[in-house]
C-alpha cells in the first residue's frame, strides 16, 4: 500500500499491519499513532493510499499556481507602496516630472501584474474537473 500524509503534520506515513491483520500508522515526526480496527475503515484507508499518489502531480501543479499568485500579490503590494512614496516625493504644487513619470511607470507594472492575475484566474476556472464559479 502507498503512503498517506499524517493529518497533523503532513509527513508521509507507511501503513503497517499488526499481528492480527489490523492496520495502523505511526508518525515519528509528531508522535501520533493512528489505529484502524474496523473493516470499513481499513477499506477507506486502502482507498486513500491509492488516491494520494494519483493526485500528487495535480496538487503540486495547483500549489505552484498558488505560490505564483501569492508572489504577484506581494509584488503588487510593494509596488503600490512605491507609488505612494513617489507621489509624495513628486510634490503637490511644484511637481517633479521625473518622479511623476517614475510613478506612472510603476503603475503600468501594477496594471500588467493585475492583468496577469486575471488571466491566471481564467485559466484556473477552465481546468477540467473544477467547478466554475462567479467571482463576487
Amino acid at each position: 500500500m502507498d503512503k498517506i500524509p499524517c493529518f497533523l503534520c503532513g509527513t508521509l506515513l507507511g501503513v503497517r499491519t499488526d499481528k492480527n491483520g489490523k492496520l495502523y500508522l505511526i508518525c515519528d515526526s509528531c508522535g501520533s499513532q493512528h489505529f484502524v480496527r474496523r473493516q470499513h475503515g481499513m477499506e477507506r484507508l486502502k482507498e486513500m493510499g491509492r488516491y494520494f499518489p494519483q493526485q500528487t502531480a495535480q496538487l503540486a501543479a495547483r500549489m505552484e499556481s498558488l505560490l505564483q499568485v501569492q508572489a504577484r500579490l506581494n509584488e503588487i503590494d510593494a509596488l503600490k507602496k512605491e507609488i505612494q512614496k513617489l507621489e509624495l516625493a513628486a510634490g503637490h504644487i511644484f511637481r517633479d516630472q521625473e518622479k511623476v513619470r517614475a510613478r506612472d511607470a510603476v503603475q503600468k507594472r501594477v496594471d500588467a501584474l493585475l492583468a496577469e492575475l486575471e488571466r491566471t484566474a481564467e485559466d484556473i476556472h477552465e481546468e477540467p474537473g473544477l467547478k466554475k464559479t462567479v467571482a463576487t
